[in-house]
């Protein structure tokens, strides 16, 4: 084995912690970089779930409101009239949206 001199021994300590650093510096390099585009993936998928959701729900309250609408209007008939002079509200019209039929004219 020969022997090395010290200006030798400094640069071979010098290299080999370059080497090390280096190392290290790109293992976190290459993980911050895993984690961006993990994050990203999980971003799109969160997007898209969003988007599925609010497709749904727009469904369902489209539905609901459908269902409400005549509820509100029979509860508005037949709320007494103190409940609506207060609130300022405009009485619907309460007059049936159907013709009552005899027993003669449903034959």
């Amino acid at each position: 084995m020969e022997e090395l001199k010290p200006e030798q021994l400094w640069k071979k300590y010098v290299i080999e912690f370059v080497l090390v650093f280096a190392a290290i510096a790109l293992g976190f390099f290459a993980e911050n970089m895993r984690e961006y585009f993990a994050k990203k993936t999980e971003e799109k998928e969160f997007v898209q779930s969003l988007i599925a959701n609010l497709e749904v729900d727009s469904v369902a309250y489209a539905k609901r409101d459908s269902a409400v609408t005549p509820r509100q209007e029979l509860s508005a008939c037949l709320s007494p009239k103190w409940m609506c002079a207060g609130w300022r509200v405009a009485k619907p019209d309460c007059r049936p949206k159907f013709k009552l039929q005899s027993k003669a004219e449903r034959i």
